[in-house]
């Protein structure tokens, strides 16, 4: 997790989709596990997610798991999660374009607007120093 106040446990996913059910599961083993420290025990669990409004706008890897993707799981797994959990998704709906984010290189060079020009334009002759 990635902070915990009040027993509420939060985690905040920017990771690969297939991440995603980990994070519920991680939420409900902190809610659960006898194996857990006391202070370390939850017992309602809030997920964020970027929307694809979030990815798209941020420039974020093809494979990062988004909200829509975190609600279907959600629904999937409910029958399994003791724990209750918040889930969140965090948009940029309406927000104007940004250069602040690179994004990985395949993108970038698929992006006429970001090209590639702060890679060196050859290599040193002993890369390993």
């Amino acid at each position: 997790m990635d902070f915990i106040k009040a027993r509420i446990g939060v985690e905040v996913s920017f990771n690969h989709f297939e991440a995603v059910p980990w994070t519920f599961t991680r939420l409900n083993i902190a809610g659960e596990s006898e194996k857990v420290v006391e202070e370390h025990k939850i017992d309602v669990g809030v997920a964020f997610f970027a929307t694809d409004s979030l990815k798209k706008w941020a420039k974020m890897d093809g494979t990062v798991g988004t909200f829509e993707m975190a609600k279907a799981w959600l629904e999937m797994m409910r029958p399994i999660m003791p724990i209750p959990i918040l889930v969140a998704g965090l948009s940029a709906e309406g927000w104007a374009p940004s250069d602040a984010f690179r994004g990985t290189r395949k993108s970038r060079a698929l992006d006429p607007v970001a090209p590639l020009t702060d890679l060196p334009s050859e290599l040193p002759a002993n890369p390993i120093d």
